[in-house]
């Protein structure tokens, strides 16, 4: 359908189109067009970025003369020197599956057609082993939007969103999708939304009903997540007992020095133990210096002589403390159970204290980081033969930009988004504070599904970090409506404007009718 003709003049990557009177209500902002370039008969695509009015009898500079406007404007008929322009960005054309830009320019008074639906979805092809169906083309409701899963795990994405704009619904679609390619998906979930995946909105089981399995902390959690104290380095469990002063932190670190070249596979209680075996050093009573052997003997005797009673004193109770909180055991979480293909590991970390949530994500992503590592390295030790990808739902807690305190996640996290391809560890962040995000770490976010963000701060720090992101699409952010997003990057073939698709999952952190809580309330 031919809905206007190039006007003005053309370049490789723009051009402008007076769009015909009868087929202004067929053309719309983010809509697809093609013309055909005279030189080599291709067709050549590109997206409308903007609309705007032009007036032959009102140029731009008849404004000043504000004096003569009145008599001016009842000589003519100002409705017929008036045009809408479609503004363009150039994609290119298509050619042997990948798009291609033009190598002429387009010519002024050339036909200016609405792209074909069926050349959009030959455009937005992926195989079908690979395609996640994430929506619709916002203007074109019959075309499919699907992105790439190979790409979108493997070289890490992000999910970008102010708060109520539907990130963790998208989020929640992106995991109905890749669970339909077998994926192994551990979710990090700081508020408890992602358990209700196992249902629909009805409340009835959902049919990935039994591929959910929802992992605690503590006690009472059906699927606990365990850790072991050899697997935690010395500012994790640091970061686990507060208060810690900067002498106890010493005395801690020389204790697991102590207790890892004993045994390998040291536990909370063999670090409390080793404590107690200090203090009857400083009792002068003897150890058995057959068990230690002589040059460990002679490690703890030294400690025992510059380490404060107090210090050790207080160190064992907030030791014996953290043991009774039943997360750091003797045993651990099997890597597999939590590693599955066909399974969404939703890790609820609701009602944890901040520096808990820190500790658990930081222990889980390097023992799943190490672990395939070793496998694809060959290497001994533990070793997962699954890749899997990482949702990190309030990244910007994991992975804060600032340093301003320790948050023991935020390092592996860095070598995940920096190494992971090359194991087969992706992360997908999902977050409301962009701008709070580690620079480095959105930066090797090759996927990135941006929802509505009005603050100029998040958008200016998006712009900077993300390659793929440009004026164009940072200007649409905020007019998007609720459940659209711009998906740009790796795992889709150019940008694309997106209406999310319904979930087949009850999404969770909906929010709270207050009015309607008051008035149930009161009806009671």
């Amino acid at each position: 359908m031919e809905v206007g003709r190039i006007i003005g003049t053309t370049s490789l990557n723009k051009y402008m189109f007076a769009i015909s009177k009868d087929k202004e209500s067929k053309v719309r902002k983010d809509d697809f067009v093609s013309v055909v370039e005279p030189i080599s008969k291709q067709e050549v695509i590109g997206i409308i970025r903007s609309i705007i009015i032009s007036n032959q009898l009102l140029p731009d500079e008849f404004a000043r003369e504000s004096t003569h406007l009145d008599s001016y404007m009842n000589m003519y008929d100002f409705e017929e020197g008036e045009y809408l322009v479609g503004v363009v960005s150039i994609l290119g054309h298509f050619e042997r599956g990948e798009m291609d830009m033009p190598k002429y320019a387009l010519r002024p008074g050339s036909k200016v057609m609405l792209t074909h639906d069926d050349k959009l979805r030959e455009l937005m092809k992926v195989p079908d082993s690979k395609a996640l169906d994430v929506g619709t083309i916002d203007v074109r409701e019959d075309v499919k939007a699907y992105v790439d899963v190979n790409r979108l795990v493997s070289m890490h994405s992000a999910i970008l969103a102010m708060t109520g704009a539907g990130k963790s619904y998208a989020a929640g679609v992106v995991i109905e999708e890749i669970l339909k390619k077998n994926g192994a998906i551990i979710v990090i979930d700081p508020h408890g939304e992602y358990k209700y995946l196992g249902y629909k909105s009805d409340d009835t089981e959902s049919e990935i009903h039994d591929n959910v399995v929802v992992f605690g902390i503590g006690k009472d959690a059906h699927n606990r997540i365990m850790l072991r104290a050899n697997n935690l380095n010395t500012e994790d469990i640091a970061s686990l007992i507060p208060g810690v002063t900067e002498t106890q932190k010493g005395v801690l670190y020389s204790i697991i020095d102590l207790c890892r070249e004993t045994n390998p596979e040291y536990t909370l209680t063999d670090l409390t133990d080793t404590l107690h075996m200090v203090l009857e050093k400083k009792e002068n009573k003897d150890n058995d210096d057959e068990l230690l052997g002589a040059k460990l003997d002679g490690k703890l005797t030294k400690l025992a002589k510059k380490a404060p009673v107090g210090t050790v004193n207080a160190l064992i109770r907030r030791l014996d403390s953290l043991k009774r909180t039943g997360i750091v055991c003797n045993t651990e979480t099997v890597l597999e159970e939590l590693v599955k293909p066909q399974q969404v590991s939703v890790v609820d970390l609701s009602g944890v204290s901040e520096n808990i949530r820190e500790l658990v994500v930081g222990a889980l992503a390097r023992r799943i980081f190490y672990s395939r590592m070793n496998y694809v390295n060959g290497y001994g030790g533990e070793c997962l033969e699954i890749p899997c990808l990482m949702c990190v739902e309030e990244a910007h807690n994991f992975i804060p930009r600032d340093f301003d305190r320790p948050v023991v996640s935020r390092s592996i996290m860095r070598k995940i988004a920096r190494e992971g391809r090359k194991f087969g560890v992706g992360l997908c962040l999902i977050s409301q504070r962009p701008s709070r995000l580690d620079q480095d770490v959105l930066s090797q976010c090759n996927t990135l599904m941006t929802l509505k963000i009005v603050n100029p701060i998040d958008q200016n720090y998006i712009r900077d970090s993300a390659e793929s992101m440009t004026e164009d699409v940072i200007n649409d952010l905020p007019s998007l409506n609720r459940g659209e997003c711009i998906i740009t990057g790796a795992a889709i073939n150019f940008p694309m404007h997106v209406r999310i698709r319904e979930r087949d999952t009850k999404p969770g952190g909906s929010d709270v009718d207050v009015v309607e809580a008051w008035k149930r309330y009161l009806g009671k």
